[in-house]
């Protein structure tokens, strides 16, 4: 059924359930909603297709004509889930990470990162063990201007890689 409440909100109602209401900020929706070919145009702040979520507009969608843009405003930290579990984590301050500790891949053994640039390589299995002597280690692979360098993290101690120039 549906009420109306002169001055106020009107409600619509499926099985005694409130599934509707008009607000003095727009509309209240409780369950789920689904549409066909649905379109957000000019919606929030009729210029730009913007869309706000959370309290202070804390988490904003949007296209801004050249780039698809999903921005975070607020001191919080993204989290991406599937099968509802936490997965990947953005930090507030730019960091990406794992949601937990030596359980996540980056690629796959058949989809692989074609390159990864980094600075300095660092290697750690603090936690766990090796498969080789089952002991853990945390090292630093560097880059100098004419050799590689590996530091052990734990002894402190340093090695320099040996190269043989092959062409």
């Amino acid at each position: 059924y549906i009420v109306c409440s002169q001055g106020g909100p009107v409600s619509l109602y499926h099985n005694d359930v409130k599934k509707f209401e008009t607000t003095t900020y727009g509309t209240l929706t409780t369950g789920e909603s689904r549409a066909d070919n649905f379109q957000v145009l000019d919606y929030v702040d009729g210029s730009t297709g913007l869309m706000k979520f959370g309290t202070g507009d804390d988490l904003q969608i949007y296209h801004d004509g050249t780039y698809n843009q999903i921005r975070g405003t607020g001191n919080h930290n993204m989290y991406f889930y599937t099968n509802n579990t936490l997965r990947t984590v953005i930090q507030t301050d730019g960091h990406l990470r794992p949601a937990s500790n030596n359980t996540y891949d980056l690629g796959t053994t058949i989809d692989r990162w074609r390159n990864i640039y980094t600075n300095d390589l660092n290697l750690s299995n603090k936690g766990g063990a090796n498969d080789v002597d089952g002991t853990w280690g945390d090292w630093t692979i560097q880059e100098g201007e004419s050799d590689l360098f590996l530091k052990n993290n734990r002894s402190g101690k340093k090695y320099k890689f040996n190269l043989t120039e092959v062409s």
